[in-house]
């Protein structure tokens, strides 16, 4: 029979923790992801729609005395205290964008670690494929050889039954010879066998 190789390809050699081919989380990832995970909720999208139309219907339906704004302290419409709010607000929308920015290029980089790993497995599947198809050629090849081998055992055994048929009749034939031959040799004895003397009374009656 064909030997059979070993596999070089073993289950142990596959790293299938995906962990170890994304990049670490720190707490400052971690909190961009979170910020980008509530961000991307839609119970935070509809929360701020519903205020936005909120604040809107109700300076459009609450008169010109409320639209005038003249209800509101001074303080409170100075530039002296919007200017700041406005500058805050401005730079967290843009701190906030930045963060979830910086979520999305951390999933992206996992998400191509995760494909190289993948890209990696599929390599190693396929040589292992190569050596599974090796193998089978192999076997193949080795049944062929049996099935060979039984053929040629078959015709021995062939052969073998048509010599002890043969024996069989030779010994058949033998013992028929032989049987004959005791049958001759009787008649030959009985044949050459000699006759009695005769008596001395008889001689003397005869001379």
């Amino acid at each position: 029979m064909v030997a059979v190789e070993n596999s070089p390809i073993e289950p142990d050699d596959i790293d299938d923790d995906i962990s170890t081919y994304a990049p670490p989380d720190s707490r400052f990832l971690r909190g961009c992801q979170m910020v980008s995970t509530y961000m991307s909720r839609p119970v935070n999208i509809i929360t701020w729609l519903v205020a936005v139309v909120v604040w809107t219907a109700i300076f459009a339906f609450g008169g010109p005395n409320l639209a005038s704004g003249n209800w509101l302290p001074k303080w409170f419409t100075s530039q002296g205290y919007n200017f700041p709010l406005n500058l805050i607000t401005t730079v967290a929308e843009l701190f906030i964008g930045f963060l979830v920015g910086t979520a999305t290029a951390h999933a992206q980089d996992a998400l191509s670690a995760l494909l190289r790993h993948i890209q990696a497995l599929l390599g190693q599947v396929k040589n292992l494929l190569v050596h599974v198809q090796e193998v089978l050629t192999q076997l193949q090849e080795a049944l062929t050889k049996i099935a060979e081998l039984d053929e040629k055992v078959e015709q021995l055994l062939e052969e073998n039954t048509a010599i002890t048929r043969r024996a069989e009749q030779g010994i058949t034939e033998n013992n028929t010879l032989t049987k004959q031959v005791q049958a001759l040799t009787a008649e030959v004895h009985a044949c050459v066998r000699p006759t009695p003397p005769t008596s001395t009374r008889t001689r003397k009656k005869t001379s």
